[in-house]
């Protein structure tokens, strides 16, 4: 492949991350008409669940539900799950949710119409690190599964301006959210600091894509920040999806029938 034909090829990708986008905002720019706020934040979260069921691979699914793990018991309700129902399926789907086991588990999404103060930082790591627990407390898990399910907090606009919000981050002590999306500000994750010797937030979107300014394409398509950060997002998701999977352990420990017979405690 010519250089030519590979930077044509990866324009066309931007270009579907971009204008997929502007999709999402023009829903949401009806969303926000809306009275009623429980409402505005539905919308807003099947709005993005309605994307990544498109355009993330078909061996992952998309749901509302709870995760289970048949030796720690049951999380909280959760806006978006992803899993892979090919190694293994859910334990029950009901009409609105699912309850899908931890072994299956990719990743958890809390998505919010507005990041309004730091408290709503703290309260949505502890929710997190309901899930991470699921995880990083059980050795039988992590024998099975190779790498943490990742726990994602997207949010459409954020009132706490960059530093702020970093600033809210890293006072976290105990850091549950591995992704943070906020479309007026960037893709921030965390990363360790050789010389201080601990974990950080950063926002990549400088690093990763070298955004600087808004631009007009040759095509005249304006390109903003919003939509740079948001086909950052995904292309990030993608990447740390691939990397979850179940190790080769699993074939060889792992039983559906102790699973049943551990996992029906919590399901009466």
């Amino acid at each position: 492949m010519n250089h030519s034909t590979n930077t044509s090829h990866k324009k066309h990708y931007c270009y579907t991350l971009f204008k997929n986008f502007d999709k999402i905002l023009a829903e949401l720019d009806l969303v926000y008409q809306l009275n009623h706020n429980p409402e505005k934040g539905r919308e807003a979260e099947k709005i993005l669940s309605a994307f990544l069921s498109e355009y993330i691979p078909k061996k992952y699914k998309i749901s509302t539900g709870f995760v289970l793990n048949h030796n720690r018991g049951i999380s909280n309700q959760c806006d978006i799950l992803i899993y892979d129902d090919i190694e293994m399926p859910n334990l029950f789907s009901g009409h609105a949710n699912k309850v899908i086991h931890i072994l299956s588990l990719r990743a958890v999404i809390e998505s919010k119409m507005n990041l309004s103060d730091s408290n709503m930082i703290t309260k949505e790591n502890e929710k997190f690190e309901s899930i991470k627990k699921l995880y990083r407390e059980d050795p039988e898990i992590k024998n099975l599964l190779y790498g943490e399910p990742l726990t994602i907090l997207f949010a459409y606009r954020s009132y706490l301006d960059e530093q702020k919000l970093l600033t809210a981050l890293n006072k976290l002590e105990n850091k549950n959210i591995d992704l943070i999306f906020c479309a007026n500000l960037g893709v921030f994750d965390y990363y360790y600091d050789e010389e201080k010797r601990e974990y950080k937030y950063r926002n990549i979107l400088g690093q990763s894509s070298g955004w600087n300014d808004p631009y007009t394409t040759e095509e005249n398509y304006k390109v903003t920040k919003e939509k740079v950060a948001f086909a950052l997002f995904y292309s990030q998701l993608l990447d740390k999806l691939s990397q979850i999977k179940l190790t080769k352990n699993f074939d060889d420990d792992f039983s559906y029938l102790n699973l049943f017979m551990q996992s029906s405690l919590y399901l009466d």
